[in-house]
């Protein structure tokens, strides 16, 4: 930096330098009275209206991507004449604005923009279409290269705090005079900076120079800023640019130093304070891209770890390898794992725009962490009957809840939504108020944490509370601006978004798809209370008879479907199938090797029927709202396995003994005229106790054996025994007849030889 003060061409005089003094005592006076009336008025003047403030529908968010190629000029310009023709058919009060939101995308150089596809951009803002609309561009991050271009064709300024902009010919040489011509009647059109800064951002010969003069503040080149030197007083001299680099400026100090129509926006909500709207106002204009194919993917049922996978695998690539154009994302889902949401909902966050559109439709609900996965869309769609956030499958921890949250408002301000809604959508109990500014009338919807971080929150007066607790329908959300429209159903969707012919339904492999579609119809209630009604009904059966038959081969298909597709449904794991193993091998345990103890047979029926209701539900406990509705179904589930075991206890007892095929399965009972059923059920086998016998079959520990020259179904205390085993009743219970081995010296020999 240079500073220089001097008199050239002669020294001033005392009555110069009088009148001088006079002069500028009599201008500070009437300044200061003219910023006093100013300040009063400002004072006296009452809040503004919502006439004063630009409506809700005469705000459109156009992005830009840079670099410029690729196509992605035409994105931009079809996004534009998307955003005037809306703004005609909704004007408003005031004059309409189009923000165009400059934004690098990952991975590529963003200052390496084609002059040709930035010039295309330039010319169309300054065509008499856009005549009535007032055009911001928007530099979160600044912008280089031939970028600017379409940034010079803008009314005004929006820098982020450390964003600049310049370097308008990187890695061209030599200077193209060409080239020049078009930045410079661009530059006329709108004037945006000094035709000397403009030149020094794109040539590097001349550099920059900023002189301070009596009369205002020039900006020249280093040779024109030495002549002018020499024929004015300088007050200050400011070296900018060196001659053999270009310029690059920051905004705030164009703002600041060089009175450049710019202000500061970091974000969405600073850059909708700066243009006294609501940050909600911000729909997005882009339309979808150019090229590509477009996409379905349907979110249905609990989301569990395999959705991570096969979403991301979708989202990525199209089959071929085609890039997707559209990717709509069709919701009924009440969430589920909160972590598989966020790895979903970072995925889609990561696409970019300008390749590739994503649509949520939410046709019916999208609850709990699912409403995570829809935020981090470009745009959100509702059917009228659908909910949006809300009580879900999954009740988090504090400490995940905070990260959800967190997560959730990072990801609806990189989607230009106000993250305080965001996290409200995901967690019902987060207070939402709708904030008004005292001075622009212009309203925002914030938590009281979020309006205490707000630079100027004295402005920002709190009004009704906002109740999500029961998540967000399609009238709150549209009248809210929170979701761009309605759609009933997906033709309506395909129809806005251009989605020619049938879109790719993009699922796993045929295959995966099969089990999936087989798993979901096992999975449904009333075949889940069948699957578990059939399966305890045969157990009982089982155990009604000894050995291993149809009945136990049909009770572990049945048991085995029911786990598999809740598994596959997201609402079982390990845990629960492990639960049912270990609860029925102590039932079993209780009836055949210890009975009469009761221990293994309580424990195991209580680990049996929690198996069956936590694997009809993703929670072990309810704990909101959601869960509390879905506790009914997970009882009617245990409910039908329950009444598979009366069934099967009943049809035992008074009909199956009694059919043809069915009687020889089980014990038939005594004819009550016989010489045994004449006897009372309590004392009719208590004549065998200390009779010896031999088994007739294994006993694996029920089945038969020849007692006092007759054949018993019996049960051993002692486990397995062969066949063909010496054995002693020790105790008769009703029909219950306990045997045990002995060494067959005590068996009768003229009997048993």
């Amino acid at each position: 930096m240079a500073l220089l003060s001097s008199r050239p061409r002669g020294t001033a005089t005392a009555g110069d330098g009088k009148r001088l003094a006079f002069f500028a005592t009599v201008g500070f006076c009437l300044a200061l009275a003219t910023a006093s009336h100013a300040l009063g008025a400002e004072e006296d003047r009452p809040p503004a209206d919502k006439a004063a403030v630009v409506d809700s529908a005469a705000v459109r968010l156009v992005r830009v991507p840079l670099p410029l190629r690729d196509q992605r000029d035409d994105q931009v310009l079809r996004g534009l004449r998307r955003a005037v023709d809306d703004l005609q058919e909704n004007a408003g009060v005031a004059r309409p604005i189009i923000v165009l939101k400059f934004e690098p995308v990952e991975g590529e150089e963003a200052s390496l923009s084609e002059f040709e596809r930035s010039m295309a951009i330039a010319r169309e803002l300054l065509s008499p279409r856009y005549g009535s609309v007032r055009i911001v561009g928007w530099m979160p991050q600044g912008v280089s290269g031939h970028a600017v271009l379409p940034a010079l064709a803008s009314e005004t300024w929006r820098f982020g705090s450390d964003a600049s902009i310049g370097r308008a010919a990187v890695g061209e040489e030599p200077f193209d005079p060409l080239v020049w011509e078009n930045y410079r009647r661009i530059n006329e059109r709108r004037r945006m900076v000094p035709e000397a800064m403009l030149r020094s951002m794109l040539d590097p010969a001349p550099g920059l120079v900023r002189l301070e003069l009596a009369d205002g503040v020039e900006h020249l080149s280093v040779a024109d800023a030495d002549r002018r030197s020499q024929e004015v007083f300088v007050e200050r001299r400011e070296l900018l640019a060196a001659p053999g680099s270009v310029a690059e400026m920051r905004g705030v100090e164009l703002q600041r130093r060089d009175g450049v129509a710019a202000s500061p926006a970091d974000d969405l909500a600073s850059l909708a304070a700066s243009l006294e709207v609501s940050p909600e106002a911000f729909l997005e204009a882009a339309g979808p891209p150019e090229t590509g194919v477009d996409a379905r993917i349907v979110i249905e049922g609990p989301i569990h770890a395999r959705s991570a996978g096969w979403v991301a695998g979708a989202l990525t690539a199209a089959p071929g390898g085609e890039s997707l154009r559209v990717v709509v994302l069709e919701f009924d889902t009440p969430g589920g794992d909160a972590t598989v949401s966020q790895q979903i909902a970072e995925t889609l966050a990561s696409l970019d725009p300008a390749k590739t559109r994503t649509v949520a439709w939410i046709r019916e609900e999208a609850l709990g962490d699912a409403a995570l996965i829809a935020l981090a869309c470009d745009e959100i769609l509702m059917h009228p009957e659908a909910v949006l956030g809300g009580p879900g499958a999954e009740s988090l921890s504090p400490r995940r809840r905070d990260q959800i949250l967190l997560t959730a408002g990072e990801l609806a301000a990189k989607k230009g939504r106000e993250p305080s809604v965001a996290q409200a959508l995901i967690d019902g109990q987060v207070e939402l108020k709708r904030y008004t500014n005292s001075r622009t009338a212009a309203v925002r919807y914030l938590t009281d944490a979020a309006h205490a971080a707000l630079d100027d929150s004295d402005l920002w007066q709190p009004g009704e509370a906002i109740a999500l607790t029961n998540g967000l329908t399609l009238a709150e959300g549209v009248d809210r601006g929170w979701i761009v429209g309605e759609a009933q159903e997906f033709a309506a969707v395909a129809d806005r978004y251009g989605m020619e012919g049938r879109p790719l339904d993009l699922r796993p492999n045929w295959a995966h798809t099969g089990v999936e579609r087989f798993a979901r119809f096992l999975s449904t209630p009333w075949v889940a209370r069948l699957l578990l009604f059939v399966g305890f009904m045969a157990l009982m059966s089982e155990l009604s008879s000894p050995g291993l038959g149809a009945p136990a081969f049909l009770s572990a298909m049945c048991f085995l479907a029911f786990f598999w597709s809740q598994f596959l449904n997201g609402t079982a794991g390990w845990l629960e199938a492990l639960l049912f193993g270990a609860g029925m091998s102590f039932i079993l345990l209780e009836i055949f090797v210890t009975p009469g103890v009761g221990l293994f047979g309580i424990g195991g029926g209580i680990m049996t029927v929690a198996s069956v209701i936590l694997a009809s539900q993703t929670f072990v406990l309810p704990g909101n709202e959601y869960q509390w509705g879905r506790v009914p179904e997970s009882l009617s589930y245990l409910g039908s396995g329950m009444l598979g075991l009366v069934a099967a206890a009943v049809a035992f007892r008074y009909f199956l003994p009694y059919t043809p095929f069915f009687r020889r399965l089980v014990l038939v009972p005594p004819e009550p005229d016989s010489e045994q059923g004449a006897e009372s059920g309590a004392s009719r086998y208590a004549y065998l106790v200390g009779e010896t016998g031999v088994t007739l079959s294994p006993l694996v520990p029920s089945g038969k054996a020849e007692l006092a020259g007759r054949e018993f179904s019996v049960l051993s205390r002692d486990g397995y025994v062969e066949a063909g085993a010496a054995v002693r009743v020790t105790q008769v219970s009703g029909t219950r007849i306990s045997v045990e081995t002995v060494d067959e010296s005590f068996l009768d020999d003229d009997q048993y030889a």
